[in-house]
């Protein structure tokens, strides 16, 4: 799974990365925040936060390593006579993401208060002009706390019913959007600006940009629940 995770993140980062590099007007027209790039604004702040940046993706995929080394595996189906049908898999694939998003939102939301921002969660915040390779970028306890806890609880929660090949599925989905989300762009070309209850670029980008609200991971449901969501429009 955590070669799954760092085979997508390399991918999904390099996708990104060309729009950045070829800064053309076409694509730069659906930029989220009209500020300068991190790059734009000042090349060497930008050549320190970099290093930092990738400092901090090492070391956190390094703990994930770890940490599913020392933890208890999961109970998951592995064997080809029980492969899973499409529909199970979308089934379990749900169940997943809405037990990440519930744990997600409400870590996430506890990270935000002043008791711990300042010493934990304003490290990801460092990005107000969110890029694709943010999007790990995060201090060790909030990784445990918001990325690995929450994306091990529905595998742990279905137990022997989920196969190995969802999870797969699963982690790579969520991850490919994590992604996305962070990328500063709103492309109309990307399918998840239109999914009902999902969030997106927009979504997220104004969590970075205003600093509050917006908690939700996958889903608006439980920002719109607890009333920290903020309207928005995809134009």
């Amino acid at each position: 799974m955590v070669v799954v995770q760092n085979v997508i993140q390399v991918v999904v980062c390099a996708y990104y990365q060309i729009f950045y590099s070829m800064n053309h007007p076409f694509f730069e027209q659906f930029k989220l925040v009209q500020k300068p790039w991190p790059w734009e604004k000042n090349k060497e702040e930008w050549k320190i936060m970099k290093i930092k940046t990738l400092k901090s993706i090492i070391l956190n995929q390094s703990l994930a390593a770890l940490l599913v080394s020392v933890i208890p595996p999961f109970e998951c189906r592995m064997d080809t006579s029980s492969f899973p049908s499409y529909f199970e898999i979308m089934k379990h694939v749900i169940i997943c993401h809405l037990s990440e998003d519930f744990i997600f939102y409400w870590s996430h939301r506890i990270l935000h208060l002043p008791g711990l921002y300042p010493k934990i969660h304003k490290i990801h915040h460092q990005y107000n002009v969110s890029i694709a390779i943010a999007t790990e970028y995060a201090h060790p306890i909030e990784f445990i706390s918001s990325n690995i806890m929450p994306i091990f609880s529905g595998p742990y929660l279905l137990g022997d019913q989920i196969h190995c090949i969802t999870i797969l599925i699963y982690v790579g989905l969520h991850l490919s959007k994590a992604i996305h989300q962070h990328c500063g762009y709103v492309f109309p070309w990307e399918l998840y600006n239109y999914l009902p209850f999902a969030t997106n670029s927009i979504h997220h980008g104004l969590h970075h940009s205003e600093n509050n609200g917006n908690y939700g991971s996958q889903f608006i449901l439980f920002d719109k629940i607890f009333g920290t969501c903020i309207e928005y429009k995809v134009k």
